[in-house]
């Protein structure tokens, strides 16, 4: 089986994991320049 790296938002990760049936690994990556560093971090 071949890997395919491919960017996921939040709601796409909760979506693939609450689909899935089986055993499942997820391995999460430090980003590239894309990567928001205030992520989780935003005022109201």
């Amino acid at each position: 089986m071949e890997e395919i790296a491919k960017e996921l938002t939040v709601k796409e990760l909760l979506e693939l994991v609450q689909r899935q049936e089986g055993e499942f690994i997820i391995r999460i990556e430090p980003g590239g320049e894309e990567t928001n560093a205030g992520a989780g971090t935003g005022t109201l």
